[in-house]
């Protein structure tokens, strides 16, 4: 796979950039706030006990895995509508580096997952994760073994 040939995308966030420098590209990525991780609005840097303590109207939505709007936030859908809107857009291939959540959010969607179950999705650090364009329909291309690790919080059931 020649690298070189294949256009970047990088969140701003400064550890998606320190991913890119890794790989001692000559081309500039293009950074795109549609890669960042959620919105946690004014939950942000709050442990989840702290979350639930400061607004407890929550608790509820979080049980019955809603795709609840963090308080002047997002939601897994919000972030989803813009990771896909860049998804739609690319034409080449293309490189992304972004962070679990928006893979949660493309890979939920691409497997027909509800919001509220995204969370369960392991997204292996550092693992490539394909995903192909054909007639402006987005598939999966992941092995047998990234896919169980991914879905290792599922428990399926073959009745």
């Amino acid at each position: 796979m020649n690298l070189e040939s294949y256009e970047y995308f990088v969140s701003p966030l400064k550890r998606a950039l320190q991913t890119y420098k890794v790989f001692n590209l000559e081309n500039e990525p293009k950074i795109d706030k549609k890669l960042l991780e959620i919105n946690y609005g004014k939950a942000e840097g709050l442990f989840f006990q702290e979350f639930i303590e400061k607004y407890p109207e929550f608790k509820s939505s979080i049980e019955r895995q809603d795709d609840f709007r963090y308080p002047e936030g997002e939601n897994y859908e919000d972030m989803y509508k813009r990771i896909n809107e860049l998804m739609k857009s690319l034409d080449r291939d293309t490189f992304l580096i972004t962070h679990q959540g928006p893979i949660r959010v493309l890979l939920g969607n691409l497997f027909n997952l509800k919001y509220g179950e995204m969370y369960k999705l392991q997204i292996p650090h550092g693992q490539p994760i394909e995903v192909i364009k054909i007639e402006n329909t987005l598939y999966p291309n992941l092995s047998r073994e990234v896919y169980f690790e991914i879905f290792k919080n599922f428990s399926f059931n073959n009745e």
